[in-house]
């Protein structure tokens, strides 16, 4: 089934789940949970974006397109239920802050300036990677009416599935891991910031890898 590409006129909604301080015990805090569910949604023309991400000359329906490197950024989260507790109000500045929903797949055949561009799974329907507690899952659904449309390879849904276990599970394995120990070694760098630098590295390492098969794919021709 063809598949639309992304352009700035896509939406983004979807469940991300994060950590929830409600009110109850252990005081000042408040009760925390881990997994609770919050709501997002936000058009790609978001302003705090990747925009270096979105194509600067080429459009398709007078909208630029997109590439798979594509993150929106400072996203608004909702809670859905529960009742805040005293710390909810700095938690929900952090989630805010570090947030991101990054596309989830590339076409490796159709560049823009340069880098893959971003396509839909099926149709007008795609998915986009979202910061959970635990690593970016695929949990938003994106919405792209674009009338240029392509057909993603068996290599395109490899390097998706790829991407999704570095920025789902691999990144942030490693960074825990790596992060606790590191930290022993230099405690003057506290351990979450080991671990943001260790999870970008490795992510950032799995990136180069693909970009690699994908030149060995098309030398072979595939």
């Amino acid at each position: 089934m063809p598949s639309n590409f992304l352009n700035n006129s896509a939406v983004m909604m979807g469940v991300d789940f994060q950590m929830f301080f409600n009110v109850g015990p252990p005081p000042p805090t408040g009760t925390p949970i881990p997994m609770f569910p919050y709501f997002v949604g936000l058009p790609f023309y978001w302003p705090p974006a990747t925009f270096w991400n979105r194509t600067g000359k080429v459009t398709a329906d007078t909208w630029k397109m997109i590439d798979v490197d594509f993150s929106l950024l400072l996203i608004p989260h909702t809670p859905m239920g529960g009742v805040p507790g005293p710390a909810q109000a700095v938690n929900i500045l952090k989630i805010v802050a570090t947030s991101g929903s990054e596309a989830s797949m590339g076409i490796g055949s159709v560049t823009g300036e340069g880098d893959p561009l971003a396509a839909c799974l099926a149709g007008p329907v795609g998915i986009n990677f979202n910061c959970w507690e635990f690593g970016d899952q695929p949990s938003g659904v994106v919405i792209c009416v674009c009338s240029v449309q392509t057909t993603p390879s068996g290599m395109d849904w490899a390097m998706a599935a790829l991407k999704w276990f570095a920025v789902g599970f691999l990144g942030e394995f490693m960074g825990k891991f790596l992060g606790k120990k590191l930290a022993k070694l230099l405690k003057k760098i506290p351990e979450a910031i080991w671990e943001t630098v260790v999870k970008q590295i490795v992510i950032n390492l799995v990136e180069q890898i693909a970009v690699q098969i994908r030149k060995i794919a098309r030398a072979l021709g595939h």
